[in-house]
């Protein structure tokens, strides 16, 4: 029965097809054809005080003109299937971590913001989870160097107040991309932690008396 459990762990995983990024995509582009202004939907201060709390998840799926959902459309594709193809679960976790980082940060701190629209700032934390998976089932030096430079780009974002790469309609928001980068460090910190546990209980050397009784359940 043992050698059974282990040959089906030792079987490569199929393939996880990734359509809840083709649907999230999908959602996305549909939102810029039927609410071309992004106002009616983004994120607003004022909406929320009038009783409208679903800005809180329709402000990070609308966009404030073309070039703004091109970029997030291309990162969501991109980082959306590399994490979905590993753990679907593990996608939605990260986007999840994503909207309570982003929305924490615009609800808890006097940004000055009138409005806030774009997938930007969620898409920050799924960004870490792909490093991490990078990290752990890739390259190491590809995970450190992309890693390295996300920091530099955000760091000169914070810095200037500015998109690096980008120029929108709509002005950049680099705070809020910093907020993503935190919820997907939480998160993965929050998923690391239980595996080390685990790991650590099972080093534990057995007592005689318990190694025995192991033995004869097996």
């Amino acid at each position: 029965m043992a050698r059974s459990r282990d040959e089906k762990r030792n079987q490569p995983r199929p393939e996880t097809r990734p359509w809840l990024t083709g649907a999230l995509l999908t959602i996305m582009l549909g939102a810029f054809v039927l609410a071309p202004n992004p106002e009616a939907l983004a994120w607003s201060a004022h909406a929320l005080v009038d009783r409208e709390p679903w800005r809180l998840l329709t402000g990070h799926w609308v966009h404030a003109d073309a070039a703004h959902l091109a970029w997030n459309s291309i990162a969501l594709v991109v980082l959306g299937s590399l994490i979905e193809r590993h753990d679907r679960r593990l996608l939605v976790g990260s986007l999840a971590a994503g909207h309570l980082a982003v929305n924490g940060w615009l609800l808890t701190v006097n940004t000055g913001l009138s409005f806030y629209c774009g997938l930007s700032g969620v898409l920050h934390a799924l960004l870490v989870t792909a490093l991490v998976l990078e990290w752990r089932h890739g390259s190491r030096p590809v995970a450190l160097l992309a890693g390295v430079l996300c920091l530099a780009k955000l760091g000169t974002e914070l810095l200037t107040g500015g998109a690096v790469i980008t120029q929108t309609l709509w002005p950049a928001v680099p705070p809020a991309h910093a907020a993503g980068v935190l919820g997907g460090a939480l998160l993965a910190l929050a998923l690391a932690l239980p595996a080390r546990l685990r790991a650590g209980s099972a080093s534990r050397p057995t007592a005689p008396g318990q190694r025995y009784r192991a033995v004869r359940r097996l």
